[in-house]
Parts: structure tokens; C-alpha cells; sequence
């Protein structure tokens, strides 16, 4: 039997866990004979939270009642509280159910949380920008880093970087962190682009450089790529809750076609199109902005 923990935590964002709570609970779009499972609500404390909306939930459990069995799902929704450093011990925790192969599902801020930990550094997730790099550094004649891979020191023996990230809730993970790392004192050519699933677009660049404002405060050469998608690439747990909530949303719009909401819409079409859009092709544009890059210039993520 599976056991979803889904952490709660002060200003947690009600509607991201609206749509995968009911079909989990309900277990109405199940296959028949499907293994049951059961749903226990975590917290760092026995301690009433409350969400963004307003409603109060009481915990069932705390972080340390979590059993470590690749049977556990732990599900980690999005809020602003994401950085207060007490919400470390359950991203530890992650990482220790992440070691013995259990699912771990993360969405908004809680992804910024994983990826922050490095978690996110070795796996697939969407709006992965690596492959874009990849290709960028077969171009350029020069080496992906990780960011976490380099220094400020190191970087300052470069005279150009390029820094990628994925975009999670139009944030560009990572960037703030990066620029952090620039020397002082050192007139670098600096270009930023950023992996996210929405289409290229006028629109998705304006959204992105008001969001990050350093990027329009340092006024760098910027550019948005459209990432890819494949659910056949997702552990069996998460397919499954992401197929039940496309099942429901559908039943949903049979019964009345405008009952469904921007955000359900984007997300049957994303989840129904399975796609890739990592092509060289889209790179064309960057690499006319980095035409005169020295070969050994570094990339980073």
C-alpha cells in the first residue's frame, strides 16, 4: 500500500494540491484491483498551519513519523514561506526517500527548495535546460558547469559566461545565486537564457525580465527557449496522479466546457502534448549574440 504524505506549511497555495488530492482520495479514475493507498498530512510540527487561502490544517504527522519505505509519496506544494530554514529537515528528508527510490513530487516554490539542495541536479525534471547547454557547449568548443561545480574565483578567469536556468513560476532558478558569484571588479560579458515549458513569446520574455529583475536592472543580453515534456519519463506514482487529474479535468469539461480555467487548459494541453523542443536550431539567436566567444569560455547551470 502507498502512503502520500503531503507536507503542509503557513501560506501553502490551496489550489496546487486542488486538483491531485480529490482523485487520490477518491481513487474513482483508478484501474480496477489498483493497490490502495492512504494520505497522511506532514509538518515539521503537530502545530495548526494556515494556507494562503485561510483554512487551517491540522497535521497528522511530523516529519520524523514519515516511514522510509519506497512505498511513500511525499508531495510538496508551493508557499511563501519556502525559505525559512526550518523547512530544511523535510527536504532532507526528500533526499533520503529519493536514495531508497520513492516519489517525490514538487510544484512551485517547493521546487526552488529541492533544487536549492541540489536534488534536482541529477534527474529529470521539467524545464531542464541541460540539453540546450549541451548543445551550446558543442558549438562554442567549451564545458557545461553545474553551478555549484564553480567559484568566483574560477569564474574569473573567463572574459564571457553564459548562465542557464529552468524557469519555475517565472522565476529563473538559480540566477540571483549566479549573479551573487560575478567578481567584483571584473567588466565580463554575461548573456542569460532560461528553459521553461511555455512557448517562446514576446509575451513569456516580458513576463520573465519583470519577474527577474536583475536581469532588466543589468541590462544582460537575454533569451527564453521552450524546453520538452514526456510523461513516459515520470516514476509510475506521479504518471499515475498526473493521469488522474487529466481524467478529471476532462470529465470536467464534457459536462460543461467553460468550467475549466486558463491554468486547466494549459495543463491538459501540456500534458497531452508530448513534445521536445530542444533543437539546435533554437539556438541560432544566441549564438549570433555569442559570435565572438572565445573557445574555452565556460557555460554554466
Amino acid at each position: 500500500m502507498f502512503t502520500i504524505y503531503v507536507y503542509v506549511l503557513d501560506s501553502l497555495a490551496d489550489w496546487e494540491l486542488g486538483n491531485v488530492l480529490p482523485e487520490l482520495n477518491s481513487g474513482r479514475f483508478f484501474k480496477e484491483g489498483q493497490q490502495g493507498l492512504v494520505i497522511k498530512k506532514v509538518s515539521n510540527s503537530n502545530d495548526p498551519i494556515i494556507t494562503m487561502g485561510g483554512l487551517t490544517i491540522v497535521p497528522d504527522c511530523t516529519i520524523d513519523e514519515i516511514v522510509m519505505s519506497d512505498n511513500s509519496i511525499l508531495l510538496l506544494p508551493g508557499a511563501n514561506t519556502w525559505s525559512d530554514p526550518k523547512h530544511g529537515a523535510i527536504i532532507e528528508k526528500a533526499s533520503e526517500l529519493l536514495s531508497l527510490g520513492a516519489t517525490v513530487c514538487a510544484i512551485c516554490g517547493a521546487t526552488a527548495a529541492l533544487a536549492e539542495f541540489g536534488l534536482l541536479d541529477n534527474r529529470f525534471h521539467t524545464s531542464n535546460g541541460l540539453g540546450f547547454l549541451e548543445m551550446l557547449a558543442k558549438n562554442l568548443k567549451c564545458q557545461a558547469i553545474p553551478l555549484n561545480k564553480i567559484s568566483a574565483v574560477d569564474m574569473r578567469e573567463y572574459e564571457q559566461l553564459v548562465y542557464g536556468g529552468w524557469v519555475r513560476a517565472s522565476e529563473i532558478v538559480g540566477l540571483n545565486k549566479f549573479i551573487k558569484k560575478l567578481p567584483d571588479g571584473k567588466n565580463q560579458k554575461l548573456v542569460i537564457f532560461a528553459v521553461g515549458a511555455d512557448g517562446a513569446s514576446n509575451e513569456t520574455d516580458r513576463k520573465l525580465i519583470e519577474k527577474n529583475n536583475v536581469v532588466s536592472q543589468l541590462n544582460y543580453p537575454f533569451f527564453y527557449l521552450q524546453g520538452g515534456f514526456d510523461p513516459e519519463k515520470l516514476k509510475f506514482p506521479m504518471r499515475l496522479m498526473l493521469e488522474g487529474v487529466a481524467k478529471s479535468l476532462k470529465k470536467k469539461e464534457e459536462t460543461n466546457h467553460d468550467s475549466l480555467t486558463q491554468d486547466d487548459r494549459d495543463f491538459l494541453a501540456f500534458f497531452q502534448d508530448r513534445h521536445n523542443d530542444v533543437d539546435e536550431h533554437n539556438l541560432v539567436e544566441i549564438l549570433a549574440c555569442l559570435q565572438d566567444t572565445k573557445t574555452g569560455d565556460k557555460k554554466e547551470d
